[in-house]
């Protein structure tokens, strides 16, 4: 059995090649070829125990993820990547910078079928883990010029801007802390990735033709977004149908207010697949609400094992 460590997996696979992984995996799902099953919780005295699994019905590839969530002390994750056919467990890799990575392509999927073709301008709500996957997975598939972050605390928007500008040295990266209102009305595209519990960003504030990418709130009791930003939406679309109607704090709140009718929600499969629709007009308003499924971790794991297999990386341990 093969062992990756965060850094190996950092140093295997990045945002932009697992984008068309996750893409391809959606339309397979889409088509009944990759099977998923919803995140699953185990809620304990002290932590939670939450578990993902995917398979593919064409190759012998099939995966699981299980993490450790302890409040105040973060996340403990591993992805365990199984062939089927020979029951071999071929690799376990420790999977937060795997998730993070697999988060940011599925929001790069959702911008290429849900944000205008000509969007440049990125407002970024949250300065943390994820949001800098997802600044490198929208600025991978529109022609991203601008991006203005928005934190609470300015120390982690400094830094944010110090790392983005090193990795999109030709995109202009500044602070916008001053005025949330203003920087949601300035962003052809607005992510979404805080801790927040209250909203941060609201629907009067959004002019037509935005793509709202939001991916922070996965708790019933939690909303980045208020429901105006839902009822205003033309098009709402998630990874996770299941997930959403039982953790997506955002839709669920809205649909407590008379915001949504959840047979507006529409699954990113089947926008990949042409089975729903994207995009329909230049002023129309998009939601994307990411959740996470297995089929995304399977995705991001196989290659990473593939990868370091070819190089050399990692370290094959003996389970008998």
């Amino acid at each position: 059995m093969l062992y990756l460590t965060e850094a190996d997996v950092a140093q295997l696979i990045s945002v932009d090649e697992v984008i068309p992984l996750v893409e391809r995996a959606l339309a397979g799902h889409a088509g009944g070829t990759i099977v998923n099953n919803p995140r699953r919780r185990l809620p304990l005295d002290t932590a939670t125990l939450m578990s993902l699994e995917a398979g593919d019905l064409d190759e012998p590839f099939v995966g699981h993820k299980n993490y450790l969530a302890v409040p105040g002390k973060g996340v403990l994750s591993h992805f365990f990547l199984y062939n089927r056919d020979t029951r071999e467990l071929l690799a376990m890799i420790q999977a937060n910078e795997l998730g993070r990575i697999r988060t940011g392509a599925t929001g790069g999927v959702a911008a290429s079928y849900m944000a205008r073709s000509d969007a440049r301008r990125h407002a970024v709500f949250g300065a943390g883990f994820q949001a800098e996957t997802q600044v490198e997975a929208i600025s991978a598939v529109r022609p991203i010029s601008d991006i203005r972050v928005w934190s609470r605390t300015e120390e982690h928007a400094l830094a944010f801007q110090r790392r983005i500008s090193a990795k999109l040295p030709e995109t202009r990266v500044e602070l916008a802390l001053a005025d949330p209102a203003e920087l949601a009305a300035w962003g052809d595209i607005i992510t979404v990735a805080t801790r927040a519990s209250e909203p941060v960003v609201h629907g009067e504030w959004l002019r037509p033709g935005v793509f709202v990418n939001a991916m922070g709130s996965n708790a019933t009791t939690r909303a980045e977004i208020d429901a105006d930003v839902v009822r205003r939406a033309g098009l709402i679309v998630a990874d996770s149908l299941e997930g959403a109607r039982a953790e997506s704090g955002d839709l669920i709140q809205a649909a407590e207010r008379g915001a949504l009718d959840w047979q507006r929600v529409l699954a990113l499969s089947d926008v990949v697949a042409g089975h729903a629709p994207g995009r329909a007009e230049d002023d129309q308003i998009t939601l994307f609400e990411s959740q996470g499924l297995g089929l995304e971790d399977l995705a991001a794991g196989r290659l990473a094992y593939e990868k370091a297999m070819e190089r050399g990386i990692g370290r094959q341990l003996d389970i008998g």
